[in-house]
């Protein structure tokens, strides 16, 4: 029985897991329309357009123009957040017939982004602690 528990003992996994929780907090949302489409990254490779390449995806109710949505049990590490402000429920960033987008959108540092998305590095962070909290403000072209 005691070389048992001595086994077990040995066995458990005493490295401290070090994870915590992002709360990102949206901001400035035009309307209480729709929901806001959030998704997080944890590397350049994909961002932001590739949704095969995010590494989770949330949706979030809008109340008094905000809206909160929280990422929890993540590893220590980079990560970068976009969002998109879903006006019409349809999972798509809407554009004009020139490719301008009509509904809201932006991505976690808040970076200024014209001509394109931003880049990972524009929009990166470190999740270091057991929380962080962010805070993001959507970008209305029309």
């Amino acid at each position: 029985m005691i070389f048992l528990v001595a086994f077990l003992w040995m066995m458990k996994d005493n490295t401290p897991q070090n994870t915590g929780k992002i709360i990102v907090n949206f901001e400035e949302l035009r309307n209480n329309k729709g929901k806001v489409a959030v998704a997080i990254y944890n590397g350049p490779e994909g961002f932001p357009t590739n949704s095969k390449k995010i590494l989770q995806g949330k949706v979030a109710t809008i109340n008094d123009k905000k809206a909160q949505v929280v990422f929890e049990d993540l590893p220590y590490g980079t990560y970068a957040v976009v969002f998109i402000h879903d006006e019409n429920e349809n999972r798509d960033l809407d554009t004009n017939f020139i490719g301008i987008p009509v509904e809201g959108y932006g991505a976690s540092n808040n970076p200024r982004f014209f001509f394109g998305p931003p880049k990972f590095e524009d929009a990166s962070f470190t999740l270091d602690r057991p929380e962080v909290v962010i805070t993001m403000k959507a970008k209305y072209l029309l």
